[in-house]
């Protein structure tokens, strides 16, 4: 992929708790970003970990002034959970709606302005776990 962005950013490794379980997550934040920035949510379909090919594209979002938030489902990846690679598609909604949630609870981006994007079934998850205010 040709980046179209010439921004650094920072990257960092985070968690946020969904239904009482730790979701491990990747922030990356564009350096120097004046006032408050839109990010974007990704995860993978299904329980691919989150740094199998989404990374690429973070940094792109990151070089291009967005914050990004990327996640694995519980169960999966980094994140806690037993037994794991456990797929249940309602704990994925709950888990896009909590990683949603944690977007906008960053410091510096802004609430309103938040964009879930994802590979494989992550789409279908994103679209249908960001109801109400998402």
């Amino acid at each position: 992929m040709e980046s179209s962005g010439t921004g650094s950013f920072t990257r960092s490794d985070e968690w946020f708790e969904s239904e009482g379980l730790r979701c491990a997550a990747t922030v990356f934040r564009p350096e120097g970003a004046p006032g408050e920035i839109p990010a974007v949510v990704m995860a993978h379909g299904f329980g691919t970990p989150r740094a199998v090919a989404l990374y690429v594209y973070a940094e792109e979002f990151a070089r291009n002034g967005y914050a990004v938030v990327v996640f694995d489902y519980r169960h999966f990846g980094e994140s806690k959970g037993e037994p794991r690679q456990l797929l249940d598609t309602a704990k994925q909604l709950d888990d896009w709606r909590r990683a949603l949630a944690y977007a906008r609870s960053l410091d510096g981006t802004n609430p309103d302005r938040i964009i879930a994007w994802g590979t494989s079934f992550a789409p279908h998850c994103a679209q249908s776990g960001a109801t109400g205010r998402e």
